[in-house]
């Protein structure tokens, strides 16, 4: 059983007694009321203490993730829960860096990856060693720096669904894993998930996976084939683990038994097949289809947090929105101001406060880039934070994330010239 299923330490208290360095998991109001809950966040400012203050009467605080190191000792991180994360920050480097080793890995990956599929449906077998190589050159660059590759993953397009899709699971579940602190087994395991649950889709008719209109039964059934089909492939490899095939088969399954292939119930679902679930239903959700317009990440989680417990594992769901944030790189923010940015990176301790490049004037004209970051408060004339108002996906206000992205690496490549 892995890690997310222990006792998680919380205790729910009242806001008087609030202080700086506490980890709030949980406000006591609606979704509807509050991009707060089950965000998570570190109480770094007065600021952000005051607000709180007026905001709820009681919080959940995250006992194991409050940084008070002096008093109150049932706050204190666990020993081991601190050494797992100073393991995880090894070797970091700036988004910035990393965006360049980030941009050969995304590119690479995704031309491996289409071969690998290509090579599938012309002899029907899989070159497992590139797909291992394919992960950890991922979780690589994710230990390194975990916004990078996520922001260039979100640079999407309809043509190459399968492929990208693939990719785009790959790097959020890696993440996510890393979030819920798998073993380094676990989370290989993963990554390989990621890119082979839903290899079972390479023998579905492709006019049917692209089909604008509603699916009647019969084509319903077809479709739902592909996890048979997947796990039944992958059966024909030795190399794979059943761990992994066993995704393929249960990716589909849902916790009150009403999924399919076989209606398992959560006490028969994979740990994997559970995460794996979440992930692509995210990723669906936000991406657009032939016959479907994206949605915002944020009525993404929110349709998700409706179905936990129904669908999805009700603790995976908290911590999933806990982990991705409502401010994930790689989407286009509006701020109050009126500034359109593009979000490059998001903290741990500054999930509700990323690192913005603007692009967009308040009367939404181009402008000479630069980065704002929201980690530290700033103010407008009317007194009110500058903070993000909302979230939109590629596209908007004519703003196009791969212009921005070629952009980047330029502005990078330069400055390393100059400082050589």
């Amino acid at each position: 059983m892995v890690r997310y299923f222990s006792e998680i330490k919380q205790e729910r208290i009242s806001v008087n007694k609030l202080e700086l360095g506490m980890f709030v998991s949980e406000l006591d109001r609606p979704w509807s009321e509050t991009p707060f809950i089950f965000q998570g966040f570190q109480i770094s400012d007065e600021d952000t203490l005051a607000e709180l203050k007026q905001l709820c009467k009681h919080v959940v605080i995250d006992v194991q993730k409050s940084s008070l190191l002096t008093k109150h000792n049932s706050y204190l991180a666990t020993p081991e829960h601190s050494s797992i994360k100073e393991k995880a920050l090894t070797n970091p480097v700036c988004f910035e860096r990393e965006l360049n080793t980030a941009e050969k890995i995304f590119h690479s990956s995704k031309q491996n990856l289409q071969s690998v599929h290509q090579n599938i449906k012309s002899t029907s077998k899989l070159d497992f060693k590139v797909i291992q190589e394919l992960v950890q050159d991922c979780i690589k660059s994710i230990n390194r720096n975990e916004s990078a590759l996520t922001w260039l993953s979100q640079i999407k397009s309809t043509q190459n669904y399968i492929t990208e899709h693939a990719l785009r699971v790959l790097v959020i579940a890696i993440k996510f894993g890393k979030a819920l602190e798998l073993d380094e087994q676990k989370l290989n395991y993963l990554g390989l998930s990621s890119l082979l649950y839903d290899i079972g889709n390479l023998q579905i008719p492709n006019e049917l996976l692209s089909k604008t209109g509603r699916l009647n039964v019969e084509e319903r059934n077809i479709v739902r084939q592909h996890t048979l089909k997947g796990y039944e492939f992958l059966q024909q490899h030795e190399d794979v683990p059943e761990e992994v095939r066993l995704v393929a088969l249960q990716h589909h399954e849902r916790i009150d038994g009403k999924g399919y292939p076989q209606g398992l119930t959560s006490d028969k679902i994979s740990d994997l097949s559970k995460i794996i679930a979440i992930v692509d239903c995210y990723d669906a959700l936000t991406s657009d289809r032939s016959y479907k317009t994206a949605t915002s990440p944020m009525n993404a989680l929110k349709r998700i947090y409706e179905t936990r417990g129904l669908q999805f594992d009700r603790l995976l769901v908290e911590q999933f929105i806990n982990h991705i944030g409502i401010y994930p790189p790689g989407y286009i923010a509006e701020l109050n101001s009126g500034h359109i940015g593009i979000i490059l990176s998001n903290e741990d301790n500054h999930k509700l406060r990323p690192k913005i490049l603007i692009v967009r004037t308040p009367d939404k004209k181009a402008c000479i880039e630069r980065v704002l970051d929201l980690s530290s408060p700033k103010k407008l004339k009317n007194g009110q934070v500058l903070k993000i108002k909302n979230v939109l996906n590629n596209g908007a206000f004519g703003i196009d994330l791969k212009f921005y992205q070629e952009k980047l690496l330029r502005l990078w490549r330069q400055s390393l010239k100059e400082s050589a």
